[in-house]
């Protein structure tokens, strides 16, 4: 052991790591176990309640250890992945753990401290979620994203509450309604955080009713140059009954679906982009 000063700092800090060792090891056998009775899914959120349980009082022994009293990373080495575990998990789990000591610990972080951290979380969400953890990879999103709010980095924030929702998504029962909400919501803007994707599926519904509007009959004496015009239109500013007029009746009810349809899509993108261009 070193002597002096930081021979004897170093002991309680050496002693913690080793108990994050263990605890990370326990978790994973347990999480190990889960998935051999074919009860991950069934067990996953009592398993990351008891795991939230273990970082809190985590965090005070890495205080008490004085591993959050050094300038640098004190438990750099879980997120470069340097640790060798017994079980398989284990890895992740003590990455997730040494993430939140350090990010919630008494010592002051500098950005790349926090680089390393959140880039750690992030490689271990993906891991937890292609191992069906969908829960803790939600965990470890979420972990990053608030880690990058302190330091502003507003494009990592979003890309982590992006990937904490997509894992929350896959959390859910697969044919229950809140399930079905979020694949529509997946799809249509990507939970709030992919506003263009809108746009996109924006231009698709004008395109739509504008093939089903021209392919109606028009009884009305409007040229097709004229009736396209209608049917593009009427998306973004509903036409009035004297623009209906020079179409057919059979053109009414199809206005009428399109004029709302436009109404609903166009505010939500609306508000969607004013959201994240002015972080509301």
């Amino acid at each position: 052991m070193i002597a002096g000063p930081a021979g004897e700092d170093a002991a309680p800090l050496e002693t913690f790591k080793d108990s994050l060792v263990s605890a990370a090891n326990a978790i994973a056998e347990e999480l190990a176990r889960a998935g051999r009775q074919g009860r991950l899914a069934e067990v996953e959120k009592g398993i990351l309640e008891r795991y939230v349980k273990r970082s809190k009082l985590a965090r005070q022994r890495f205080i008490k250890a004085g591993g959050s009293a050094s300038v640098m990373l004190a438990l750099e080495e879980f997120h470069q992945a340097d640790v060798e575990f017994e079980q398989v998990l284990a890895p992740e789990v003590a990455a997730l753990l040494a993430a939140y000591v350090e990010a919630n610990g008494q010592k002051w972080l500098s950005e790349s401290d926090a680089t390393i951290i959140g880039g750690s979380l992030e490689t271990t969400g993906a891991a937890l979620l292609a191992a069906g953890l969908p829960l803790f990879a939600e965990n470890a999103f979420r972990q990053a994203g608030t880690l990058y709010r302190r330091f502003n980095d507003s494009s990592g924030e979003d890309r982590c509450k992006y990937l904490a929702a997509a894992a929350h998504r896959v959390s859910l029962p697969r044919w229950s309604g809140k399930r079905l909400l979020a694949d529509l919501q997946a799809v249509l803007f990507g939970y709030g955080y992919r506003p263009l994707r809108l746009l996109v599926w924006i231009l698709v519904l004008v395109a739509g009713f504008t093939v089903w509007l021209l392919a109606l009959p028009r009884t009305g004496g409007a040229n097709e140059s004229e009736a396209f015009y209608v049917a593009v239109q009427n998306f973004v500013n509903p036409m009035g009954l004297g623009d209906v007029r020079l179409l057919s009746g059979p053109w009414k009810p199809v206005l009428e679906i399109e004029t709302y349809t436009g109404d609903v899509f166009r505010n939500l993108f609306f508000v969607l982009l004013i959201r994240r261009l002015f972080r509301l």
